[in-house]
């Protein structure tokens, strides 16, 4: 599996539909921002639903990123 099907994976995970039939992203652009020394990247992230689904709407779901928080412990225990 290479980084590209790693990070679409990751966003079907965090922000897909659970009725997807499939999704993709794209890498819109790149830039650096002087003031804080980053460099930002602008994704676009796109996903079919199957039609007549009640589900087409994502709901914030608080406290339902583990995904992120696994990100997170892992960037932590690396520094």
């Amino acid at each position: 599996m290479n980084t590209y099907n790693k990070l679409l994976l990751s966003l079907d995970q965090c922000l897909g539909f659970p009725n997807k039939r499939d999704s993709r992203w794209k890498n819109r652009g790149q830039n650096f921002d002087q003031k804080t020394g980053e460099h930002v990247f602008w994704v676009e992230y796109r996903t079919r639903v199957n039609p007549g689904s009640a589900a087409n709407k994502v709901t914030h779901r608080p406290g339902r990123m583990p995904m992120i928080r696994e990100l997170l412990a892992v960037d932590n225990e690396a520094v």
